[in-house]
């Protein structure tokens, strides 16, 4: 039993420098694991504001969007019965949407119609770039043309093309 005692003895009575250097060991190690969990703090407040930012650009971009379409939508105005051609129009989303438009009504009027169709129907817009395409030709250089200008006929059916 003097035995135990005498470890536990000599256990307490440590040497003020080894307590010293145990304590200043434990601060160092407390004072890294503190640095360590700011940096994740740091990183973890960045992602959360680089999200943020990204989910604020892509709501002003879609608010963006559907001002473009709801602007699109009023220079189309309502569909004119007494048209000259009746045009479909078959969209990327399997869509095929049909319209009478007249002899002189502009080509851009067709891009119109197309990009607001496709985002009432699929509710979602039609890529960033597209181009009308009938029998292989393509109308995208001609949207300062009128439908007579260009030749297309009654009954004409277009296809969007992504490019």
């Amino acid at each position: 039993m003097d035995e135990l005692e005498s470890d536990s003895d000599k256990s307490s009575c440590a040497s003020p420098t080894a307590w010293r250097a145990l304590r200043r060991v434990q601060d160092e190690e407390l004072q890294e694991s503190l640095r360590i969990d700011r940096l994740a703090d740091k990183r973890r407040q960045e992602e959360k504001e680089h999200r943020e930012s990204a989910e604020k650009e892509q709501a002003e971009s879609a608010g963006m969007a559907r001002e473009d379409v709801r602007s699109k939508r009023l220079r189309l105005g309502p569909e004119d019965p007494s048209g000259d051609i009746e045009l479909a129009i078959l969209l990327p989303s399997g869509h095929r949407v049909c319209r009478k438009f007249l002899k002189e009504s502009k080509i851009s009027a067709l891009y119109d119609f197309a990009e607001v169709k496709s985002v009432e129907l699929a509710k979602s817009p039609l890529v960033s770039s597209f181009a009308l395409v009938s029998d292989r030709k393509r109308l995208l250089e001609c949207r300062g043309e009128t439908l007579k200008e260009i030749g297309l006929q009654h009954r004409t059916t277009l296809l969007v093309q992504a490019e």
